[in-house]
């Protein structure tokens, strides 16, 4: 399972530990006990990234703020309380990534204001010692933007964390009008809006509310019988077959791939797509797993007593994203597509010779037919393999 997998809303009252409110924190002990019970339900949680939002944290009417720097910390010395500190790892990476990603999916993620964090961090973040444990974070702050928006940029970071398991920790309080001695006076919507809140002493709504995502059978692709069946139906009928039902995640979006075979260890065809051109990963699959097996023009086309001997890796493609200087290669982690004119060459991460950036950039050169000194035209992706 990849994207949010479990996550919560979460009270942020600094009255909440003992070390701010001594006796009074009492008359919130309910809420007290329910974090320490969502602590118990998120830590056994298999993942390794928290999404952190707080409404105290940097804002912006038009934007949406990120904070990009390795290292967060903060503490409730505003409160009386400056032993109570947290200290935080930013996946920095991820971070530059989404802002990027984001920007070019049309949310308007921008870099944060470098402050320490606020109290709507420090407190659920210290109150979650167990869940928070080795996770490394991204921190967002708030922005104007309407519910809509919102919703649509919740469905893309969903998508976007496909490769990975998050939780989200979503800080806030509920209404802040629950008594004529809260905040902002009393209204008696103030409890209609609160009907989750565990207790609200001092006129504020405190929640805790814990979401999982729901346990689901895992549908078990068999890439190598897939590939197999999809090669050996071709040569014999010269169809292409349909995936098998129902299509697993990770493969019902469209996606470019590469698919390739071997034999006995050594290359018997590779071949794949820029940009997706079926309807689904899955059908993209088959496609290039032909097209690999009777296509690829440096090989005679696989025979039908090959078959069962090929083993297939199948690369699904990330979208390619420019590149502005070699540095930013890493032939380990990104492939690479050159161009120049009507010229252009793919090459896959992780090639066997291929070490540095300069290498992928030559041999991607040569298979192109471009001058290695003429002015290029770089992008980069990413893959996910399937074996």
């Amino acid at each position: 399972m990849s994207g949010f997998v479990a996550g919560a809303l979460v009270a942020h009252p600094p009255i909440l530990l003992t070390e701010v409110g001594g006796a009074q924190s009492e008359r919130v002990r309910a809420t007290a006990d329910a974090m320490r019970q969502l602590d118990g339900i998120l830590s056994t949680v298999d993942a390794p990234l928290a999404i952190v939002v707080s409404p105290h944290s940097p804002s912006s009417m038009t934007s949406l703020p990120v904070r990009r720097a390795a290292h967060a910390s903060g503490d409730l010395g505003r409160f009386r309380a400056p032993q109570v500190r947290v200290e935080a790892q930013v996946d920095v990476a991820l971070a530059a990534a989404l802002v990027v990603d984001g920007q070019r999916a049309g949310f308007a993620l921008t870099w944060a204001e470098e402050t320490e964090l606020d109290h709507g961090v420090v407190v659920p973040l210290h109150s979650l010692p167990r869940t928070m444990a080795s996770k490394r974070c991204i921190f967002l702050g708030v922005s104007g933007w309407p519910l809509s928006r919102f919703v649509e940029f919740g469905g893309w970071l969903q998508l976007r964390l496909q490769d990975r398991s998050a939780i989200l920790i979503a800080s806030g309080d509920l209404s802040h009008r629950l008594t004529p001695d809260a905040p902002y006076g009393f209204r008696p919507q103030g409890p209609l809006f609160d009907r989750l809140s565990y207790e609200g002493p001092f006129g504020v709504g405190y929640p805790v509310v814990a979401f999982t995502a729901p346990a689901a059978a895992a549908i078990v692709l068999d890439v190598q019988a897939l590939g197999r069946h999809a090669i050996d139906t071709y040569l014999r009928t010269r169809q292409l077959i349909d995936p098998p039902q129902p299509i697993p995640i990770e493969l019902q979006s469209p996606s470019a791939v590469f698919v390739t075979l071997r034999k006995d260890g050594e290359l018997r065809g590779c071949v794949g797509s820029l940009r997706p051109t079926e309807a689904t990963a899955a059908h993209e699959l088959i496609r290039y797993a032909v097209a690999s097996a009777v296509r690829d023009p440096r090989f005679d086309s696989v025979r039908l007593d090959e078959v069962s001997g090929l083993t297939i890796k199948v690369q699904l493609l990330d979208m390619p994203e420019p590149v502005a200087h070699i540095t930013e290669l890493d032939p380990h982690v990104y492939g690479i597509i050159v161009r120049r004119g009507d010229r252009q060459a793919l090459l896959l991460p992780d090639i066997d010779g291929i070490e540095t950036p300069k290498q992928q950039v030559l041999a991607a050169c040569q298979k192109a037919g471009i001058d290695r000194y003429a002015p290029l035209k770089l992008e980069r992706f990413r893959t996910r393999t399937l074996t």
